[in-house]
């Protein structure tokens, strides 16, 4: 629950600086009849109506129907408790829900006993219900004591400063002039507000007024449950979007000097987990000699795949983190990092083995920056985890549309698939099973059957493989949207820089 309220309490803080509009989608235009039609039908559907005939959009909602809603909406939960209030009898058809209802913390009855099963529920309590059934979004935040200093904020602490600013103003401007402060259902009517749960079709948005006094009809009701349901999918999306990645597995990396010449010697001490959940290659870098020494991979093989990971030491100012090289001056032990997020981006999510070779190079520094000269330059070193089994060896492969497959050479295009906002995404995989460095490049693509400039190309060491992706050269103003691609490969002399073999096109669909 408190992850739910966290991302909920990020999503306000998007909208609040601008990042998005509203949490849930605007309300559905009506072209005509009421603004409440579509969510009857919706709460007929989902069974929270028993049907469309049972709606009585003028109707006013008592405290048993407004749990028995609540309840339906939710699934219909089985409560765990037997006990009830002294005026719901055991037997009546929403004593569940009562019972449900009473277990969330969404009501505890009217006092004395009682649940007042007949008493007509006002629109501030209806609000107050689904608010509480939400988890209380707003309730820490206004109650959180954020650190006067901005540098000690945590991601937290932004959302919580976001949203009492946002009940301040409220306050202040009188934004809705007759949701009095301190009442009970103040702040489930803010969190409603900026959720699109309340909009123009159930506010007075010339007097600026709420009437939460009043009573709820079944129509407003059935209106305010669809769009709390569209406030659910936008937390739900949220929490997805921001869910951490899986580590990758790298099993145990045994502690391995990739590097020990001239006075530079760099080790792999292992693989650590970053600030963002991402897995990080840790090095250590003993410079001995009387240079500035910058180091990085020259050559970077994961499960025989080719990578070229970002080698950086960070560096924090304030609360901004930079990344540098990873240098030592001359007599000094420095630490280095790499990046290895981008094997998940290739599927690789277990690490078998690594094939490092280090290069280090010297540093100047000069009036407008640093110069680069080579020093020297490490052996490959392989190094096994513990997934990997000298006797039952690991297969590495992609599944896909095979391209080419013939003489030791596969390529297979691994993803084919349209990006809203860039375009189509192919990413083709390459395996050089000869013993002979290849190079292959893509001559010819069309989307839907026209021609398009695209741009791929792999150079493949002997025994090793690599993914790339199809660069597309289109119109920003005017993203194409495939279904199928057409893509020519060529193997290329590199001598001449001519194709050396040319293969057939091969026709790949989208996966959306």
């Amino acid at each position: 629950m408190k992850r739910k309220i966290l991302i909920s309490l990020l999503l306000v803080c998007a909208m609040l600086m601008g990042a998005v509009t509203a949490f849930a989608e605007e309300a559905p235009a009506q072209e005509a009849g009421a603004y409440y039609d579509e969510a009857a039908a919706w709460a007929a559907e989902r069974g929270i109506l028993p049907d469309e005939n049972a709606f009585a959009p003028d109707g006013t909602v008592t405290r048993a129907e407004a749990v028995a809603f609540l309840w339906r909406m939710a699934g219909q939960p089985e409560p765990q408790q037997d006990e009830t209030f002294a005026d719901v009898a055991a037997d009546a058809d929403y004593a569940a829900a009562v019972r449900w209802a009473v277990e969330q913390g969404i009501t505890n009855g009217t006092g004395g006993g009682n649940f007042s099963p007949d008493a007509i529920c006002s629109r501030g309590m209806i609000l107050t219900m689904l608010y509480r059934m939400e988890g209380r979004p707003f309730d820490a935040a206004a109650a959180a004591e954020i650190p006067e200093n901005t540098e000690e904020w945590t991601l937290e602490d932004m959302s919580n400063y976001f949203i009492q600013s946002f009940i301040n103003s409220f306050r202040t401007q009188e934004m809705l002039k007759d949701v009095a402060e301190g009442t009970f259902y103040e702040i489930p009517i803010y969190w409603a507000v900026t959720n699109s749960i309340l909009d123009e079709n159930t506010v007075d948005t010339e007097a600026m007024t709420i009437a939460p006094a009043a009573p709820c009809t079944q129509g407003e009701m059935m209106y305010c449950l669809y769009r709390t349901n569209a406030y659910e999918e936008a937390v739900a999306a949220a929490e997805e979007a921001n869910r951490p990645p899986e580590p990758i597995n790298f099993g145990e990396v045994p502690e391995t000097v990739l590097m020990d010449k001239d006075g530079v010697k760099v080790t792999l001490v292992g693989v650590e987990l970053d600030r963002y959940g991402d897995s990080v290659m840790h090095i250590t870098v003993e410079n001995t000699s009387d240079k500035q020494i910058a180091v990085d991979g020259e050559t970077f093989y994961v499960n025989t795949y080719a990578f070229y990971p970002y080698f950086y030491t960070p560096e924090v100012e304030g609360d901004i983190t930079f990344y540098n090289d990873v240098t030592a001056a001359p007599g000094e032990t420095v630490d280095g990092y790499a990046d290895m997020s981008s094997l998940r981006e290739a599927g690789i999510l277990s690490v078998y083995e690594m094939e490092i070779q280090m290069t280090a190079r010297i540093v100047t520094k000069v009036e407008d920056g640093y110069e680069y000269e080579p020093y020297a330059d490490g052996e490959p070193v392989t190094i096994r985890t513990s997934l990997y089994d000298e006797n039952d060896p690991p297969v590495y492969g992609v599944e896909g549309t095979v391209v080419v497959d013939q003489n030791g050479l596969q390529v297979v295009v691994c993803r084919a698939e349209n990006s809203e906002y860039n375009g189509p995404q192919i990413a083709v995989y390459f395996y050089n099973g000869t013993d002979k460095d290849v190079y292959v490049e893509l001559t010819g693509l069309k989307l839907d059957g026209v021609e398009y400039e695209g741009f791929c190309s792999a150079s493949v060491a002997a025994g090793k493989r690599r993914i790339e992706t199809v660069y597309v050269d289109y119109d920003y103003d005017n993203v194409p949207v495939a279904q199928q691609a057409e893509l020519t490969f060529a193997l290329i002399d590199t001598e001449t820089w001519e194709p050396a073999q040319s293969f057939a096109p091969v026709t790949v669909p989208f996966a959306n």
